[in-house]
């Protein structure tokens, strides 16, 4: 005898087929999902890692440009202090100069002359005089011309007139002077030379 069947089989296991698809498919959808938000996760957290040591950086270079700050105005500090420094050594070598000067010029003076002023312009210094005799005006430019540190004595003017009924002659010589500091340590070394 022939047997029919006369259920739906088929229409069922096609059913369970698409259904087992279906579920395989979500299966498939949820576990890369699932990968995604891990993935996502990582890279969240290698960004907040990143951010984190990039703000501790910026940290480290706000405290190292202060330090550069500070170095740089106590380099100025000390730059300042050491032209301070320069400029007390020159004033201190220098000191002596127009003591010097004024020595040597009243050593060399004629006894029959007498200075009336002197000025300096540019290194150049001008004596203006008189002096009873021209022999006087002429002793006195060759003991200038003779010191070591006074160069280019030259006799601008020598006029006579009359001053208080007698006849003096009244004269201008220019010269230039050479290194105060040097004179002052010359004379220093001649004395402890002597000694």
């Amino acid at each position: 005898m022939i047997k029919i069947n006369l259920l739906p089989y088929r229409e069922e296991r096609e059913k369970l087929g698409t259904l087992g698809f279906l579920l395989t498919a979500v299966g498939i959808l949820i576990l890369f999902m699932f990968l995604l938000s891990l993935i996502w996760l990582r890279q969240n957290g290698q960004i907040a890692s990143l951010q984190d040591k990039k703000a501790a950086l910026q940290k480290d270079i706000e405290q190292l440009q202060a330090i550069i700050k500070e170095a740089d105005e106590m380099e100025n500090e000390v730059k300042i202090l050491e032209s301070k420094v320069q400029a007390i050594d020159l004033l201190k070598k220098n000191q002596q100069g127009p003591v010097l000067l004024l020595d040597g010029l009243s050593q060399r003076i004629a006894d029959d002359a007498w200075l009336d002023s002197l000025t300096e312009q540019d290194s150049q210094f001008t004596i203006q005089g008189s002096a009873l005799t021209n022999e006087g005006v002429a002793t006195f430019m060759k003991k200038l011309a003779g010191s070591e540190h006074i160069k280019e004595v030259e006799l601008v003017q020598s006029v006579q007139t009359t001053s208080m009924e007698e006849e003096v002659y009244n004269f201008t010589i220019t010269f230039k002077w050479g290194s105060a500091v040097a004179t002052g340590e010359k004379k220093e070394e001649k004395k402890e030379e002597k000694k």
